[in-house]
Formats: C-alpha cells, structure tokens, sequence
C-alpha cells in the first residue's frame, strides 16, 4: 500500500505501531517544516484525550441473549394465564432454543435481537481498516491482472510526502500528481509525474528507477534530483549522483552530474546541461518563493497555486513587469506588499481572489 503523510500514518507513530521505514518518512516529514510539528502535536494531544476518556464497555452478546429470551419466554396474555404452570429456566434440558415461527409469535424478534446483539459487538475499527484506501486519499486508476497504478494528487495549495514501494521518497509540490504501482516490476521501477517534485531514490543497480514526463524520460539507480513538468516543459536538476535522460522511442540519453541541470522543449529538444543554482530551483523545498527575472504574470501564477487563490489582472501591461527577490512562503499579505512597492502596483486579496491593478 501506498504510504502518505495523514492523520492515520501518524496514530500509527503515535502506538509504536510504524515500521523503521515509516519512522524514516515520518522524521523527514516532521522536519519538513514548523507546521508539521503544530500538526503532530495537535493529534498527540487529541488522541491523550480520547485514550483518557471513558468509553462504555462492550456488550456480552452471552449475557444479553439470555436477558432477552427471559423476558420473552412468557403467557401471551393475563388472560390465558395457567396458574399450575412454572416457568421453564433457560438452561433446562427441553428448552427449544430454536422455536419454530408458527409455535411461537415473538420468534421473528429473537432474530432481530440476535442480528442487533452481533452488529453492536463489532470493533468500529474493522469498518475503517476496510476502507483505508479511502482514508489514505489514494486513487486505484489502472487494474489489470498483475498490476495495480495508484494516482496521488497535491491539489493547489497542497504538498504531500509519498513512500513507493522500494522505499524511495517523493515529495510532491503542489498542483502536481504522481503514478505509479502498487508494486514495481523486478527489471525496472516506472513512475510518471505532472507538475513538480522531489525525488529520493532507493538504490537498485539492477532496476533502474524510470521517470516519465511527457515526452522524455529520466533513468537513474539511486539518486536525487527535481523534475518540473510545467507550461510545455520540463526541466530536470540533479543534487545527488548521476541521471540519465532520453526522449521517449530513443536509444541515445544526456547524462547529468551532480549540480546540473537540462530543459526539454517538444519544439526544440534538450537543451544543453548547464550548471543549477540549486537554492534558487528548489526554494519550494525550503517553504520559500525565488525568482530571478521573472514575469509579474509567472511570479503570480506560482503564488496562486501554491496559496490556491485566483489571481485577475485588471490591466494587462501589469503582466510583464519583471522582478527578480526571494521571499518566505510564510505571508501572503508581506510578499504583496513587497511585490506592491517595488513594481509600483496595487494587490488586492479578497477572499481566495487576487486583483493586481
């Protein structure tokens, strides 16, 4: 099963119930940033709350069942009464416990009392473990007989930290979605992103790691590096080892080091590698915004996804304004105002609606 970073991962942390493997993601995930630990700490202290209170014990459907054929194994009416008769007790030898509908008219209410007594003995927790899928917000999208695609999506405004199957970590940015399979082949390990995220792959010599974005392709065994698959293009930069990437039918790669960078156009192709001013690429992973001679119109679409608000400009020469700064992703209000008086124009926020004039 897929693992994502949700409130039902973390009881498991909070019951030592998490494998080594969970415990590694969920201290990433906790360092990630101060509001992952205001989260987790707001669910300790929820679940000390419910653990604290008192719950009503379980029925004994033993108990109850025999409560229940007391009161009804009695005369029909005052009137019928027969005063030498005794009552028979339950545990006597010729008590039918299985009465038969025409002898007795309360025979359609044992069963009913019998379903009821079994449905309230039932742990809710069985209803929830049947529909974890649900729970952990993952989308089957392909079943075939030998394999199962699972499509997690980061909606605007929204990041998620994924666990594959070999271990490897994805850290999904928002706006963007992962594919990939319940469990990867054992020749090669096949994913397929939209938008952007972070990748740190899992060693394997002998399944190389395959990232399909469009129309290129990204083969590593054990690495890290960002891919960004956005407005018709995609740019691929490695932080740690050595990629290798291709487009799509063909035979001959570009391999990429350490610190290095490429683009891929459909019109025009690879670009060259070039040398990446990697805290500029991947300032979203550090919770901050950068941009360097960068369009109004770009700077604003970046902000609107990730603070999922729709942004209208009221005069189109606005667009093209270019700023170039860095700022923390912390306060929409702050880079507005920044943004506001170096370009010399009016932001306003109403509601998830921004209005640049």
């Amino acid at each position: 099963m897929p693992k994502i970073i949700d409130s039902h991962f973390l009881i498991k942390i909070i019951k030592n119930e998490s494998t080594e493997e969970e415990r590694k993601l969920f201290e990433t995930w906790l360092d990630e940033s101060d509001e992952n630990k205001e989260e987790f700490s707001t669910l300790v202290l929820l679940w000390k709350k419910v653990a604290d209170s008192k719950m009503p014990p379980v029925p004994d459907q033993y108990l109850q069942w025999e409560k229940i054929k007391a009161n009804l194994v009695q005369p029909p009416s005052v009137g019928q009464i027969d005063k030498t008769a005794q009552p028979v007790p339950l545990h006597h030898k010729n008590f039918d416990l299985k009465p038969k509908e025409e002898k007795h008219e309360y025979a359609w209410m044992l069963k009913v009392a019998a379903v009821l007594i079994i449905f309230v003995s039932i742990p809710f927790l069985i209803f929830i473990n049947k529909n974890r899928n649900s729970l952990l917000h993952t989308k089957p999208v392909v079943k075939a007989k030998t394999e199962t695609l699972y499509s997690i999506e980061a909606g605007k405004g929204v990041r998620k930290t994924i666990l594959l199957p070999d271990e490897s970590l994805v850290y999904l940015n928002v706006d963007s979605k992962l594919i990939y399979p319940e469990k990867f082949a054992d020749s090669n390990r096949i994913v397929e992103l939209e938008g952007e995220a972070y990748f740190n792959v899992s060693h394997d010599a002998s399944r190389p790691f395959k990232v399909i974005c469009r129309n290129t392709v990204t083969v590593v065994k054990g690495t890290e590096f960002n891919i960004k698959n956005r407005n018709d293009e995609v740019r691929i930069i490695l932080t740690k080892g050595v990629v290798e990437t291709f487009k799509k039918d063909s035979n001959v790669g570009i391999q990429l080091k350490k610190g290095e960078m490429i683009t891929f156009d459909e019109k025009i192709g690879f670009s060259k590698p070039t040398k990446a001013n990697i805290n500029h690429y991947l300032a979203w992973r550090k919770g901050k915004f950068s941009f360097a001679h960068t369009s109004l119109a770009d700077v604003m679409d970046e902000i609107g996804r990730y603070y999922n608000v729709e942004v209208e400009f009221q005069n189109p020469s606005e667009r093209s304004k270019i700023i170039t700064g860095v700022f923390n992703a912390d306060s929409l209000e702050h880079i507005f105002s920044i943004i506001s008086l170096t370009l010399d124009v009016k932001i306003d926020l109403k509601g998830s609606k921004v209005i640049v004039q």
